[in-house]
């Protein structure tokens, strides 16, 4: 069962031979972490520079910049590993004597 939400570029979770694929990310969301970890590098420079308000302001203006893109692509549903269920403890049977788990 999948419930991942299909997007641009996604890959299938099993290929045709029924090996699992890898949960590495689109290049989408990649770009936009590093955008948010320049923006954070760029605040902290100017925190540490004076502090210089302007690097400060500009750094924060960078990562809210890529935090809200990468919301708007989906960045929280990009991956996503689906386990699978497992039944209830009192449905699964019992090895070894009555009262000891398993």
């Amino acid at each position: 069962m999948n419930d991942r939400q299909g997007h641009f570029g996604d890959a299938p979770d099993i290929d045709g031979a029924g090996l699992h694929r890898s949960h590495k990310g689109r290049a989408s969301s990649w770009a936009m972490v590093l955008v948010m970890v320049v923006g954070f590098i760029t605040a902290g420079v100017g925190l540490t520079q004076g502090p210089s308000w302007l690097v400060v302001g500009i750094g924060v203006v960078v990562f809210a910049f890529g935090g809200l893109v990468a919301l708007a692509i989906g960045i929280f549903k990009d991956t996503g590993v689906v386990q699978e269920k497992r039944p209830p403890r009192s449905a699964r049977k019992r090895g070894g004597s009555e009262g000891n788990p398993p």
